[in-house]
């Protein structure tokens, strides 16, 4: 059976959205089996409405529901804040989320 180049597209994007969010769970893991208790998380990550694409590639947004579900309920959110980058030589803006968890 032959792909039509949409089709072969959409099958790469979904295995790619599928690779991403199994880095992702993996990498959660990770934290909640090395972060003993008492230990600390900062994410600095672009926040859920900021760019959708960085050089060229997709990113993943986050806000801190997503970050609250992957940790899970052992971690509490201490502090976050929202901060707006501006780009030196060209005045494009980035919008970011900084969120502190510590592990119960």
């Amino acid at each position: 059976m032959i792909q039509s180049a949409a089709s072969a597209a959409s099958l790469t994007a979904e295995k790619l959205s599928k690779h991403i969010g199994n880095q992702q769970k993996t990498y959660f893991n990770l934290l909640k089996r090395k972060v003993k208790s008492g230990g600390y998380v900062i994410f600095s990550q672009f926040a859920l409405d900021g760019a959708k694409k960085c050089c060229g590639l997709d990113i993943l947004n986050y806000d801190n529901n997503m970050f609250q579900d992957n940790l899970g309920d052992n971690f509490k959110l201490i502090d976050t804040y929202n901060y707006l980058y501006t780009h030196p030589s060209n005045e494009n803006t980035r919008k970011y989320i900084y969120s502190l968890f510590k592990r119960k």
